[in-house]
């Protein structure tokens, strides 16, 4: 008996040491979970809200081929020219598909 009641004491003790302290929603912690101080937040703010030159971005991400993109929207004025695809699927009573291509 007096082995269960160590047992118990010591698991309230361990409970005891157990961090509950609770921090309001939005609390910002570093990589470590440490606190960031309000000051280190305001640096990285004042950081990330600096100009930057325009276009600084443009050669940052590398393109993965230098392919022309051939998926992209069309404007509703375009008008079809010489080269141009024209696909035309009729159905119905009959039932056809063709691709044809302008050429003037």
């Amino acid at each position: 008996l007096n082995s269960i009641k160590g047992q118990l004491s010591s698991r309230g003790s361990s409970a005891e040491k157990i961090n509950t302290e609770v921090f309001p929603r939005g609390t910002q912690f570093d990589a470590q979970g440490n606190l960031i101080s309000e000051q280190q937040e305001l640096e990285t703010l004042q950081e990330s809200d600096e100009l930057k030159a325009f276009g600084y971005d443009v050669f940052a991400n590398s393109p993965q081929t230098f392919a022309p993109m051939m998926d992209i929207a069309i404007p509703a004025d375009y008008i079809i020219g010489p080269g141009d695809k024209v696909s035309i699927q009729v159905f119905g009573k009959e039932k056809d598909e063709l691709e044809l291509t302008v050429n003037r």
